[in-house]
């Protein structure tokens, strides 16, 4: 599309944008449909009547982006926060006051740090992330099938036998019955 259509896509929408708020506008000071009709020129009070629900929305949804926005911002700093105390993590003490250490492969000693403040940091971080994915829209909707099938009991005991489940186990998780009780 050449830069002059863009130009004038952008002022028709802009043109629609500002029709739109003027039609919310009237209808909150109480203005009925028909009179929004008349007054802004729209075909119908159909018409009339999308204007203030795109009005509406568009309204609703600048503040819910800079919330978000700002939602993302703060799980990112506390993500951030959670990795830098990681690796601020002092070693654990014994009785003592003495470094826990543990003897590596390589023969060396490391100072073993607080699990429990490791395991508290990295669900904090899990949970921010997933929040995280979640106010983003990243997590995709799970789906499930469902199909119906016409099968009878004996086809439904014949297939799992086939794929290696004993008879008298598909018998018994099918109906519920013992091998006994047939």
């Amino acid at each position: 599309m050449g830069e002059v259509a863009s130009r004038r896509l952008d002022a028709g929408a802009l043109e629609r944008a500002e029709k739109d708020a003027k039609a919310c506008r009237l209808r909150a000071q109480g203005w009925s449909f028909a009179e929004i009709t008349a007054e802004l020129g729209y075909a119908n009070e159909g018409q009339a009547t999308h204007a203030v629900k795109r009005a509406l929305v568009q309204t609703l949804q600048a503040p819910a982006d800079e919330l978000r926005a700002v939602e993302l911002l703060v799980m990112d700093q506390v993500i951030r926060e959670c990795w830098e105390a990681r690796d601020r993590l002092q070693p654990l003490l014994d009785r003592s006051g003495k470094p826990v250490t543990v003897t590596g492969d390589d023969g060396e000693e490391y100072a073993v740090g607080d699990q429990g403040v490791l395991n508290q940091l990295m669900m904090t971080v899990l949970k921010a992330s997933e929040a995280r994915r979640k106010l983003m829209g990243l997590d995709a909707p799970q789906r499930s099938v469902t199909a119906k099938a016409n099968i009878t009991l004996q086809e439904l005991q014949e297939l799992a036998v086939a794929n290696g489940v004993p008879h008298d186990e598909v018998y018994g998780s099918v109906t519920g019955l013992s091998p006994g009780e047939r």
